[in-house]
C-alpha cells in the first residue's frame, strides 16, 4: 500500500515540474493548468486515504479518472491547435 503513495506522489512531481515549465512558457498556460488536474485528483485521494483510510481514498479513482481523461482530451486540442502536434 505504501508503494502505491510512493507512486502517486512521484507522479504529482513529475505532473508539476511539467506543468510549470508551461506556465512559464506565456503561450502554453492553459495546457499547464490542465496538467494540474491531474494533481489536484491525485492529491484529494491520498488526504482522503490518509484521513479515511488508504481502500477509501482509491475509491475516489473512478471518480477522479474522468476528469483526468476530459482534462488530457483538451490538453490534446490545445496542442493540435498551436501545432505542436502533427
Amino acid at each position: 500500500m505504501a508503494l502505491i503513495g510512493v507512486f502517486m506522489v512521484s507522479m504529482a512531481i513529475a505532473f508539476i515540474c511539467y506543468a510549470t515549465a508551461f506556465l512559464i512558457y506565456g503561450s502554453s498556460q492553459g495546457i499547464g493548468y490542465l496538467l494540474m488536474v491531474p494533481v489536484v485528483s491525485w492529491v484529494l485521494m491520498l488526504v482522503v486515504g490518509i484521513k479515511e483510510g488508504l481502500q477509501v481514498g482509491l475509491r475516489l479513482d473512478l471518480y477522479t479518472n474522468g476528469f483526468i481523461a476530459v482534462a488530457f482530451i483538451f490538453i490534446g486540442f490545445l496542442l493540435k491547435k498551436k501545432r505542436i502536434l502533427a
